[in-house]
């Protein structure tokens, strides 16, 4: 009896310290599972962070990419009106107001040239013949007219003729632009050079009423038909008058972008050293460049538009990636505290973010580029293998996809053509990484024939050709005008 009544005490007090062991146990556990699952949610939200800044990064370099892109393209395209411009007057030598104007007309600038103010003829105007000269212009119905602004001058310039002849640009009419010195370098280089050449910033003589913008102009020289012009003594001596564009930067960029460049901002100075006295253009109205407030995703890049350097700032604008943020760390950081499916959260949703933020940002390189051209585009690979097109080119053809898949450069190419076209390839693109503008015919898939201009550019990477890509214009309304000219002045 004694023996029993002692062993039940001790029993009883075991279940009782069993008790107060387990319970610090299962809460330590608990702990520890705990921090266990917020340390796996902390290193996979920065992980993600990490993930989503590298697409950022990524996508933002594209979006720098396409406005350099578009700018190139752009400034090519109006260089390419210049040298038909060119073409006319050199092929009609005797083309008047009337056909001057039909011509530019026919190019439709409002609808496929967005941002350009006109396109101009000057001539040059040398002082033995400056009294005919202002004399013959009168003769034409025109008994205002006079060369300004007034004074001596060793040689004179003048716009004879700008069109649209309307609004704003009849303030530019008789304007000598060589009297001021931005315009003068500009013309003085493209006369040397015989080549497109782009001035410094301006004001133009077109500015109206509204919000100032800054100017700037386009020149092609032109020399006398049938005398040699290979020398820089030979060009000066045979020169005769500029084709010439003048664009007003607030609607030329607008003319560019439209819409695609909301969450970018985009600033472009003339010259090497930017100040507010150098801006051309301002997306948003606040110089981040100049005023030192450069937001995270800022870059700058220097351009050779027609042998005038730009300095192209793109800054991000607030909002930028928003949308992958939200979608990013926060819903990574929510799922992590559920400690069930912490892994399959971490391993799953970062790899999946990150390779489709990725793919996305690769994928929008140059898209809206070439969609958006008036002018045909079109890929090729070395072989020639036509890889890729825009709405216009396939305008142009009458064809599909469908239809173009597979074939060849040669193919929407009559046979005539083919031995230029290899020697372009041979002898420009190849060496020099683009060619000239040049014409030659395109056969349509209903197996009609059309002029057309193009230029090519060499596609090369890792160090090897790859391909090419051209920018291919539909001449035939330019051709059908200077038939009617020639037609005219036979």
């Amino acid at each position: 009896m004694s023996g029993a009544s002692a062993s039940v005490p001790q029993g009883s007090r075991e279940p009782r310290g069993g008790r107060r062991i387990t319970v610090p146990i299962a809460l330590q556990l608990a702990l520890i599972a705990l921090v266990g699952g917020l340390t796996l949610t902390f290193f996979g939200w920065r992980r993600e962070a990490q993930a989503v800044d590298e697409a950022l990064q990524v996508y933002f370099e594209d979006r720098v990419d396409d406005a350099e892109s578009r700018i190139t393209a752009r400034m090519l395209a109006y260089e390419e009106v210049l040298f038909g411009t060119r073409g006319l007057i050199v092929s009609a030598p005797a083309v008047d107001r009337a056909g001057f104007r039909r011509y530019v007309a026919s190019l439709r600038l409002e609808r496929i040239y967005p941002g350009i103010q006109g396109v101009g003829y000057a001539v040059v105007v040398p002082v033995a013949e400056f009294h005919d000269h202002e004399a013959a212009i009168r003769g034409e119905g025109f008994p205002e007219y006079a060369v300004w602004p007034a004074g001596g001058r060793d040689q004179y310039t003048s716009i004879v003729f700008l069109e649209p002849f309307t609004g704003m640009n009849l303030r530019a009419f008789g304007y000598d632009m060589s009297s001021e010195p931005v315009r003068r370098e500009a013309m003085e280089r493209a006369r040397d050079q015989d080549v497109p050449a782009l001035s410094g910033r301006v004001t133009l003589v077109q500015a109206g009423a509204g919000p100032p913008q800054a100017g700037t102009l386009l020149y092609l020289p032109v020399y006398r038909t049938g005398v040699p012009h290979r020398t820089v003594e030979e060009r000066r001596a045979a020169l005769v008058a500029w084709v010439y564009a003048p664009f007003r930067m607030g609607d030329l960029m607008g003319g560019t972008f439209g819409d695609v460049a909301t969450d970018v901002d985009v600033e472009i100075h003339d010259g090497e050293a930017p100040s507010a006295g150098t801006l051309l253009f301002d997306h948003d109205g606040e110089d981040h460049l100049v005023g030192g407030n450069r937001p995270r995703f800022s870059t700058v890049r220097r351009m050779e538009i027609a042998g005038r350097l730009w300095v192209l700032a793109v800054h991000a604008r607030p909002g930028f990636g928003e949308a992958v943020r939200q979608n990013g760390p926060p819903r990574l950081a929510v799922g992590g505290t559920v400690v069930s499916v912490l892994l399959a959260l971490l391993v799953g949703f970062v790899a999946t973010t990150r390779a489709q933020a990725l793919r996305i940002a690769s994928e929008s390189k140059y898209r809206s580029l070439y969609r958006s051209l008036r002018d045909g585009y079109v890929r090729m690979s070395a072989d020639g293998s036509i890889v890729e097109t825009n709405d216009a080119f396939r305008e142009m053809l009458r064809c599909s996809e469908e239809d173009l898949r597979g074939r060849t450069s040669d193919d929407v190419t009559p046979e005539r053509w083919h031995d230029l076209d290899r020697r372009v390839l041979t002898e420009q693109v190849r060496p020099r990484g683009v060619s000239e503008p040049y014409e030659k015919d395109l056969r349509r898939c209903d197996g009609t024939v059309f002029p057309v201009e193009l230029r090519i550019y060499r596609i090369r990477e890792g160090g090897r050709d790859t391909g090419t890509w051209a920018i291919v214009t539909d001449v035939s309304d330019r051709k059908r005008a200077e038939e009617s000219l020639r037609a005219a002045s036979s």
